[in-house]
């Protein structure tokens, strides 16, 4: 599914294209801060403000750190065995 763009300012489509981006499954808020080039805290910001067009998805590694992708990209990149083991065991929100 494209972003909806008309919705989303220039800071917000680059967000989401860090998200999205093939290279990864999941982000963090400094590895969409070093590809976008916009500092980490309104990086912060931009993430929190996405779920209302965006259907964005939170995780955590095993260091605590928090990671970020789209509904979209993880349901194109997870196979269906590794979707529902994350839901029964809670770790996407």
């Amino acid at each position: 599914m494209p972003v909806p763009s008309y919705e989303l300012d220039e800071k917000g489509r680059q967000v989401v294209r860090a998200l999205e981006n093939p290279k990864y499954d999941w982000r963090t808020i400094d590895g969409v801060s070093k590809e976008t080039g916009i500092d980490p805290p309104q990086v912060s910001l931009i993430l929190k403000s996405l779920p209302k067009i965006i259907d964005v998805v939170q995780s955590s590694d095993k260091s605590g750190r928090l990671l970020f992708t789209t509904r979209n990209h993880y349901n194109k990149r997870q196979n269906v065995a590794n979707r529902l083991l994350s839901a029964f065991s809670d770790r996407i929100k």
